[in-house]
């Protein structure tokens, strides 16, 4: 879902995906696999402790002030991105 939605957000919203429980190499696998357009990072478990993240997937959005405007815990439906999205996307 969020592939879709990314080149209508892409000037407005930044996207960036962090893995925390695969190898590298899976990762890049599924990223050329699905044609995943952003960014995205291994974490072997410091941002998700720094950040406070308590499940996967975990949808965090920041407004442009660096502010914590949502946070999404689980698959995300197309209705509650576009209601998040809309927070941050100015």
């Amino acid at each position: 879902m969020l592939v879709s939605q990314f080149p209508r957000y892409a000037g407005k919203i930044q996207f960036l995906g962090i893995d925390a429980e695969q190898e590298p190499s899976v990762v890049a696998s599924f990223v050329r696999t699905y044609h995943i357009p952003w960014s995205v990072g291994i974490d072997s478990g410091p941002s998700m402790e720094r950040f406070g993240a308590q499940s996967l997937p975990e949808s965090v959005f920041i407004d442009k002030n660096g502010f914590v405007r949502a946070i999404y815990r689980g698959y995300m439906q197309p209705g509650n991105f576009w209601q998040n999205a809309a927070l941050i996307a100015n």
